[in-house]
């Protein structure tokens, strides 16, 4: 729904706990001298790539659970959230600028879930 990439998962509110690792992986060398270095710049200024959880509870509206960026390459964060009551668990990555032909793939890595 939002950003350049999301998944949603249905829980039925049977879980209580979401693990995941987020990182920014570069894919391909960029063949029109643009270096790692200058990609992490233009990364950095333009505010990194985001990463958020969201998560559809007792209300029935989405919540924001998380929100980081990512701003750097191989560089990887950790996610530990409760998410007991979440009916829909939604993954979305916003805001993908790397400049000139470079290409870099989101990852949440290691993700799991734990059932109540």
């Amino acid at each position: 729904r939002e950003g350049i990439g999301s998944a949603e998962y249905k829980l039925h509110k049977q879980c209580s706990y979401f693990h995941a690792d987020i990182v920014l992986i570069k894919t391909r060398k960029n063949h029109f001298g643009n270096t790692n270095k200058n990609q992490e710049e233009n990364l950095k200024k333009e505010g990194g790539v985001i990463f958020k959880v969201w998560g559809e509870g007792k209300s029935g509206h989405d919540s924001l659970y998380y929100k980081d960026s990512i701003v750097s390459f191989y560089k990887s964060k950790s996610i530990d959230l409760k998410i007991d009551s979440v009916n829909f668990l939604r993954l979305t990555v916003q805001k993908m600028i790397l400049g000139n032909n470079s290409t870099a793939n989101s990852c949440w890595a290691n993700a799991y879930v734990v059932v109540l």
